[in-house]
This record gives C-alpha cells, sequence and structure tokens, in this order.
C-alpha cells in the first residue's frame, strides 16, 4: 500500500511507502498513494496512532 499523506500520531514519521517506481523493458512507471481519512475500515481502528496529512499538499510533494 502507497499513502504518502499518512504519519504515526504527533510525528512526521512515514509508515508507509510514498511512492514507487517500476522498470519494465527499458521503461520506468511511477506511482503514488494517498489515502482520505475518511476511509472506513481504518478511521475507528486506527485514530489513535495515524495522522492523516493534507492530500493535496502531499500530492505537491511528490509532483
Amino acid at each position: 500500500m502507497l499513502a504518502k499523506n499518512i504519519v504515526l500520531q504527533g510525528s512526521n514519521w512515514r509508515k508507509l511507502l510514498s511512492f514507487e517506481i517500476i522498470e519494465e523493458g527499458g521503461f520506468q512507471i511511477g506511482g503514488f498513494g494517498l489515502m482520505a481519512h475518511a476511509a472506513p475500515m481504518y478511521h475507528q481502528k486506527l485514530d489513535d496512532y495515524l495522522a492523516f496529512l493534507d492530500i493535496l499538499g502531499s500530492a505537491k510533494e511528490i509532483i
């Protein structure tokens, strides 16, 4: 799972990878992930541990 905008609560430490670059047949394909705070399966379970940063600000940092 890729998620640039998720950090541990109270820190800037990212628990998940921000992006990945795959090389295949001489081509490079890059992708990055972002997750909304409203993701239902994570919201209640991980709210005490994770902080969700601004999605647009996080995307601008990568691009």
